[in-house]
C-alpha cells in the first residue's frame, strides 16, 4: 500500500471513529424503567475490594429509589461487546477491569491513566452504541473510580420507578501540587448522632464521604459517659457501642479510606470512679489529670442546633488560603451528621483548591441528595450563595445568617412540592429548611442584629444620604419589633421548641443529645430597651451635622456591644447544679425584665439586695419575663427524687400579680404569686426530677398581667438538690 493511500485510510478511520463518538453521545440512557432494570454493573477481574464495595453502594441507592436493584456482574460475562444488551455501567481502572481498556480502544476514548488525570483523578463516559449503551467510569487509582462513582450518582435523574443519565464525556484531572487530602474526624460523645443514631444512617453518611472524595475516617474511644468498654465487666450497652464505632471505622476502610482510632491516655470511664475522686482538673469530663488539686469542668456548647450551617464561600476561602501557605492535608472535625453540605463543599474544594466549583459542587448535592430537577438545584445553589451567610458577630450562630428567611422558606416549600417522595423525607433536606424556619423564628421580634446591620453598613461608605435612610429604616425596624404581643411571642416560642424537637429526635435521631443540650429556646429580645434606643437614633437624626449623627451612631453601636454581651452572659456565666449539691442564680445573671431601683423604700429590702434584683411587670410594659439556666452535667447519675426550687421575691403590685413558672418549656406553677408585700420573701416548689435535663436547663418567670402596674422583684433562684 503506498504512502497517500495509507494516510487516506488513517485519516477515514479517524473520522469514522469521530462520528460513531457523535453518534453514540446522542440521548439519555434508561437505567430504570418502570420498576424494571435496565442496566448492568460491570466489575473487573482485578477490581479492588473498595471498587467492588462502591458498585455495590451504586446498586443499592439506585434501588432505594427506584425499588430495583441493578444486577453486579463480572467483565468476564462481557467477553464481547456486541453480546451485550441494554446499559451496562462498567466500573474499575484500566488495569483492574480489562472491558474499560477496549471500550476505550473502542471509542476512541482517553483510558485513564496517572500520567494524565493525576491522583484520584476520573472520567466518566456515557455512550449509546445503536441498542446498546455504556457507561464507562475508571479512575486513575481506587479512590478516583470512587469519586467517579460519585459523579455518576449525583448526574442521575429520577423518576418515581425510573432512571436514567444524560450522554456526557466528562474527564476530572487532579494536579498533584494543588491536592489537599482531607481527614475527618468523627468523635462519638455526648449524645451525637456518632453515638446514637442508628447505624444504617452513619454507614450511608461513610459512603457520601467517600463518594465526595475524603481519605480518611478517624473516630474516638473515649465514650466517657460509658463503661470502659475493654473492661470485662462493661456493661453491655459500652460493649455494643464499641462494636458500632469501630464497625463504621472498619466500613470506611472497605470503602478505601484510611482510618485511625484513638483513646487519650487520662480518659476516664462512667466505671472508673476511683479516679475522678482522686480529684484534677477536667479540660473535658473525660479528662482527669490527679496532680492538679482542684476539680474544674468545662462542658462544650452544642453543635448544630440550628441545623445545616452551609458555608461556600467562607470555606473554599479558607482552604485557599490554607493552600497558598503551603498546606496540603485537612482535618476536619464534626459532632454530627448536619454539616452534609460542608462536608461535600469541603472535600470538593481540596480536589482543586485553586479552582473550586462551588456552583457545581452545591447543585450536584441538591440533585442527587433532595432529588430537586436541574433547574431547582441551580436555583437552590443560588440561593445558599447568596442567602447563607458567614456572620462571626451574629450571636445567634457564630458562623451563619440566613438572609430574609422569611423569603428563603418561602422558596424552599415551593420546591419542595416538586421534590420526589424519597428526597423530601430524606433527613438532609429535613434538616436544611429547618435551619432556615428556626432562622425565621429568631429573627421575629430580634432587633438587635438588624439594628447593628443597618448602621454599621452606613457608617462604611461615608455616604450622607445613605446614613440619613438608614437611620430612617433602623427606627421603622424598631417600631415595627415593639408592636409584637406578648402572646405573638409566646407562640413562636412553642413552634421553636416543636422544631427543635423534631430535630434532635426524629432527622439526628439523637434523642439523648437532645435532653443534654436541652431545647432550643429564643433568645430574650430585650424589647423593653427599645424605646430608649429609638430616642437615641432620633436625637442622632436630629443633629446639625452629618459628622456629629455619625460620632453619635457609633457611641450607639459601641454600647450595643456590651448590651451584646450582657444579653449573651446567660450563656456564659453559667451555674452548674450537681445531685446532691445546691446552687444559687442571682438577679445578675438573669436576662430581661428591668433593673430594680437603687434605693428600694422599704428598709427591710437592702438585706435582700446583695445580689441585686430584677423586675418584671405587665405585658404591656415589654418586659414581663425573666429568664435563667443552670447545668446539669452530662454524664452525672440521674436524679432520684423532687429539687426543692426556692424564689427569693417581692410584691411590689397593688393587688398582687399572678404569675407563670416555667421550666424547660414545662409549667411549674400558674396563679397568684406568694411573695411578701413590699418585702422580700422566699417561697419554694418542687420539681419532678425527670423536668431536670441533663445540659442546659432554662428557668422562666413571667408576670401574667396584661396591663397596668403589677411590679414584681426577683432577687435570686436556688436549686437544692440535699
Amino acid at each position: 500500500m503506498s504512502d497517500s493511500r495509507r494516510r487516506a485510510v488513517v485519516l477515514l478511520s479517524i473520522l469514522a471513529s469521530c462520528l460513531i463518538t457523535s453518534l453514540c453521545r446522542a440521548g439519555e440512557l434508561t437505567l430504570v424503567s418502570d420498576g424494571v432494570a435496565k442496566a448492568a454493573i460491570i466489575i473487573g477481574e482485578n477490581t479492588s475490594p473498595p471498587e467492588s464495595k462502591i458498585a455495590e453502594v451504586l446498586a443499592a441507592r439506585i434501588a432505594r429509589r427506584t425499588a430495583c436493584r441493578l444486577p453486579i456482574r463480572g467483565a468476564r460475562d462481557v467477553s464481547d461487546e456486541k453480546s451485550a444488551e441494554g446499559v451496562n455501567i462498567v466500573i474499575g481502572t484500566p488495569t483492574g477491569n480489562s472491558l474499560v481498556g477496549r471500550l476505550c480502544r473502542k471509542f476512541n476514548l482517553d483510558a485513564p491513566a496517572l500520567e494524565n488525570v493525576g491522583p484520584s483523578g476520573f472520567a466518566v463516559y456515557a455512550l449509546r452504541e445503536g441498542g446498546r449503551g455504556w457507561i464507562i467510569v475508571s479512575g486513575s487509582d481506587s479512590r478516583g473510580t470512587i469519586c467517579g462513582v460519585g459523579k455518576l450518582l449525583r448526574r442521575i435523574d429520577f423518576t418515581e420507578g425510573g432512571a436514567s443519565l444524560p450522554t456526557m464525556n466528562h474527564v476530572e484531572k487532579i494536579d498533584p501540587d494543588q491536592l489537599m487530602l482531607v481527614q475527618q474526624q468523627k468523635p462519638p460523645q455526648w449524645g451525637n448522632a456518632f453515638m446514637d443514631a442508628p447505624a444504617e444512617l452513619l454507614r450511608e453518611y461513610i459512603e457520601d464521604m467517600a463518594l465526595w472524595g475524603s481519605t480518611d475516617f478517624v473516630t474516638l474511644g473515649f465514650l466517657w459517659t460509658l463503661d470502659n468498654p475493654f473492661d470485662e465487666e462493661a456493661d453491655a450497652e459500652s460493649r455494643e457501642k464499641l462494636k458500632k464505632i469501630t464497625g463504621l471505622a472498619v466500613y470506611a476502610g472497605q470503602l478505601g479510606m484510611k482510618i485511625g482510632y484513638y483513646v487519650y491516655p487520662n480518659t476516664v470511664y462512667r466505671n472508673e470512679v476511683g479516679l475522678r475522686e482522686l480529684g484534677g482538673k477536667f479540660r473535658y469530663p473525660q479528662d482527669a489529670c490527679p496532680s492538679v488539686p482542684e476539680v474544674c469542668k468545662v462542658l462544650r456548647e452544642a453543635y448544630g442546633r440550628m441545623g445545616s450551617d452551609p458555608l461556600p464561600l467562607f470555606l473554599p476561602g479558607k482552604l485557599k488560603e490554607f493552600h497558598d501557605n503551603g498546606v496540603r492535608y485537612i482535618h476536619t472535625y464534626s459532632e454530627g451528621i448536619w454539616d452534609d453540605i460542608n462536608n461535600a463543599i469541603v472535600v470538593r474544594a481540596c480536589r482543586k483548591p485553586l479552582d473550586a466549583d462551588v456552583r457545581e459542587t452545591l447543585a450536584e448535592y441538591c440533585h442527587d441528595r433532595f432529588g430537586a430537577d436541574w433547574k431547582d438545584s441551580a436555583a437552590l445553589a443560588e440561593t445558599i450563595l447568596a442567602d447563607f451567610r458567614h456572620a462571626k458577630s451574629w450571636r445567634f450562630n457564630a458562623s451563619l445568617r440566613v438572609e430574609s428567611p422569611e423569603r428563603v422558606l418561602a422558596q424552599l416549600e415551593e420546591i419542595e412540592r416538586r421534590l420526589p417522595p424519597w428526597g423530601k423525607e430524606d433527613w438532609r433536606w429535613g434538616v436544611f429548611k429547618v435551619r432556615v424556619q428556626l432562622e425565621v423564628l429568631d429573627q421575629k421580634g430580634s432587633w438587635l442584629p438588624e439594628l447593628n446591620r443597618l448602621l454599621a453598613d452606613a457608617l462604611a461608605g461615608g455616604d450622607d444620604a445613605k446614613l440619613a435612610t438608614a437611620v430612617d429604616r433602623s427606627i421603622a425596624h424598631l417600631r415595627t419589633v415593639e408592636a409584637v404581643s406578648p402572646q405573638e411571642s409566646r407562640r413562636w416560642e412553642e413552634q421553636t421548641a416543636r422544631i427543635s424537637a423534631y430535630l434532635y429526635n426524629d432527622l439526628y435521631q439523637t434523642p439523648h443529645r437532645y435532653e443534654a443540650q436541652g431545647m432550643f429556646r429564643l433568645q430574650p429580645k430585650m424589647i423593653s430597651l427599645i424605646p430608649l434606643v429609638i430616642q437615641r437614633l432620633e436625637q442622632a437624626k436630629g443633629m446639625a451635622k452629618p459628622d456629629q449623627t455619625r460620632e453619635s451612631i457609633r457611641v450607639l453601636l459601641d454600647e450595643f456591644k456590651l448590651l451584646d454581651r450582657y444579653a449573651s452572659s446567660i450563656e456564659s456565666g453559667k451555674t452548674i447544679f450537681r445531685p446532691k449539691g445546691v446552687a444559687t442564680i442571682s438577679a445578675a445573671k438573669f436576662v430581661g425584665g428591668k433593673a430594680v431601683p437603687a434605693s428600694p423604700s422599704a428598709a427591710a429590702l437592702p438585706s435582700f439586695l446583695k445580689g441585686g434584683a430584677r423586675a418584671i411587670g405587665a405585658a404591656s410594659g415589654k418586659f414581663d419575663v425573666l429568664c435563667c439556666r443552670f447545668q446539669f452535667e452530662t454524664g452525672e447519675k440521674p436524679l432520684a427524687k423532687p429539687v426543692k426550687l426556692t424564689i427569693a421575691g417581692s410584691d411590689r403590685s397593688a393587688s398582687g400579680a399572678t404569675i407563670a413558672i416555667r421550666l424547660n418549656g414545662r409549667t411549674l406553677f400558674s396563679g397568684p404569686n406568694r411573695f411578701g408585700k413590699d418585702a422580700f420573701s422566699k417561697v419554694s416548689y418542687s420539681v419532678p426530677p425527670d423536668w431536670i435535663l441533663q445540659g442546659t436547663n432554662e428557668l422562666e418567670i413571667q408576670n401574667l398581667a396584661p396591663s397596668g402596674n403589677p411590679e414584681l422583684w426577683i432577687e435570686s433562684v436556688t436549686l437544692d438538690g440535699s
